[in-house]
């Protein structure tokens, strides 16, 4: 039958059947979105009166006694729905193998034992429920008699009986429980990560609710967890693009990042929040691989990674001024983005000194001069560690740089005219600074370049400028060592540097530096 709606009494849909086969209407209310809800938690409770009429002799499929006094209640607005009487959920737990034997007793519903009986029965027929015993001081005598009678008979009935209820019962429902996240997050990471980060999960929390209709934690089951990790999976419509006529899809990356965010929202759910919830048997085995993009690309489609050209960098040199020029020659030298040059300090350079780490390359044959130069650190995001030898023009751009540096109490190198650092690590934007520097000398180098086609890239292309023609010319591994990409240190740096062909890395350099040759020849 067709579902009922008026504005007087609200939705009025037909849930399941009565054991008279006749349809069961419902009214939920004429609130949307508390009767979206209820009707949500009472189609789970039909599946399990349903579950338990097939172990009852195979009985067609319809409402138990107990499960739609339940259902009535759950629609009448409330969480919690007190156990009826052992003579209503007799109907089918003898069936179900939950009968008590000695503990069997007259089915008077005042009885304390029936009370427990009865509660022990429900809460293990249909647990999707919240049943909580008679109010006032019959069920409390109940719960007395339960707990002596559980001690008691503990190994012989552990299996029947539930004689306590969950300590912390479920509650709540998923919108309220991603606000708590949301707070808890900003709490507890504020001082752990950069705003960016913290900023970018907020606003996948935020995406869960806009995509999400709210719904009880209660029925936050296997497949409830599986239909949300498996939306996010699927790679939808970009939440941004939803009332938008180009509809773009997430990207693979983008998609894992949101589906980890809410395996991490499950696990502080399940331990931290006080909700109640616990996760559902073989969560773990939820699959959680990404949707490839179906769409069919043809190999002329693929583009190669854009970087400047050698005589494009001759014209970028030209424009410079001292921290720019320091800035573009870090990029070139190290492989260095906004990020690892803004928060380069004056302990990680190794000017006119023998590389501090050979001691841990003996066996790759590696020495160094009184005259070298190096940078070396471990990244503070990832604790990869990386080292660099360091080109004369690099040296000297960073002394020239040092020489004309606004005073500062930061130990980072590069600082704006008020001495603050210039990479803003509490911004969401942290790398702004840079991004206004090089466009700056972008459109100065365009202005005065007679090449119509001058590429205007962003900062963070001198960041693949090394790694793309160390792999041109057979060296991948060097240009992954350059960006630091790698295992993340831990206590042991002989693991970290050791292992790592570092002493190949800088013979790759020192190539690199002769093909740049032209570059450092173009500064005035």
């Amino acid at each position: 039958k067709q579902r009922k709606t008026d504005s007087e009494r609200g939705d009025r849909p037909y849930i399941g059947y009565r054991y008279d086969g006749k349809q069961h209407r419902f009214s939920l209310g004429t609130d949307p979105r508390q009767a979206k809800i209820r009707e949500e938690k009472i189609k789970v409770l039909y599946a399990e009166s349903v579950a338990a009429r097939k172990r009852y002799g195979n009985q067609k499929p319809s409402w138990t006694e107990a499960a739609l006094f339940a259902a009535k209640e759950i629609a009448s607005g409330k969480d919690q729905v007190e156990v009826p009487s052992a003579e209503t959920l007799n109907e089918v737990a003898m069936a179900n193998g939950l009968e008590i034997g000695e503990f069997d007793c007259d089915w008077t519903p005042d009885n304390p034992a029936s009370i427990f009986w009865s509660h022990s029965v429900a809460s293990q027929l249909y647990p999707s429920v919240k049943w909580i015993l008679p109010q006032g001081a019959i069920g409390v005598r109940a719960m007395e008699i339960a707990k002596i009678r559980y001690n008691l008979n503990a190994k012989k009935y552990a299996k029947l009986l539930n004689a306590t209820p969950p300590e912390r019962p479920v509650n709540g429902t998923f919108h309220e429980a991603l606000d708590r996240y949301a707070a808890y997050l900003q709490k507890s990471l504020q001082q752990k990560v950069g705003p960016g980060s913290l900023s970018n999960r907020l606003g996948y929390l935020k995406s869960f609710k806009i995509r999400h209709e709210d719904f009880e934690l209660l029925t936050l089951d296997f497949n409830k967890c599986d239909e949300l990790l498996s939306f996010w999976s699927n790679r939808p419509v970009k939440t941004s693009d939803l009332n938008k006529e180009a509809q773009n899809r997430y990207s693979a990356k983008q998609a894992r990042q949101r589906r980890a965010e809410l395996d991490h929202f499950f696990n502080w759910l399940e331990v931290k929040s006080g909700f109640g919830w616990a996760k559902p048997r073989f969560f773990d085995r939820i699959d959680r691989s990404v949707a490839r993009d179906q769409t069919r690309r043809s190999i002329r489609d693929l583009k190669a990674k854009k970087t400047f050209s050698l005589d494009e960098l001759c014209r970028l040199n030209e424009e410079c001024n001292t921290l720019k020029r320091m800035l573009l020659y870090l990029g070139l030298n190290c492989a260095f983005g906004a990020a690892e040059s803004g928060r380069l300090e004056f302990e990680d350079l190794f000017v006119r000194e023998r590389n501090p780490l050979e001691k841990y390359w003996h066996n790759q044959s590696f020495s160094s001069g009184e005259n070298d130069s190096w940078i070396a650190f471990l990244r503070p995001k990832t604790g990869v560690a990386g080292c660099w030898w360091l080109f004369p023009e690099t040296v000297a751009a960073i002394e020239a740089w040092t020489r004309m540096r606004p005073k500062s109490d930061s130990q980072r190198l590069v600082v704006t005219e008020t001495g603050m650092p210039l990479y803003r690590e509490k911004s969401k934007n942290a790398q702004s600074g840079f991004a206004k520097i090089f466009n700056e000398l972008n459109k100065s180098a365009i202005k005065k370049s007679k090449e119509s086609s001058f590429q205007k890239l962003p900062f963070g292309t001198l960041r693949d400028q090394f790694p793309d023609w160390a792999v041109a010319k057979g060296e991948s591994e060097s240009g992954s060592i350059a960006l630091a990409h790698g295992t993340p240190f831990k206590d042991d740096l002989l693991l970290c540097y050791a292992n790592r062909p570092f002493p190949r890395l800088f013979d790759v350099q020192r190539r690199y530096h002769e093909y740049l040759k032209p570059v450092f020849d173009a500064a005035t």
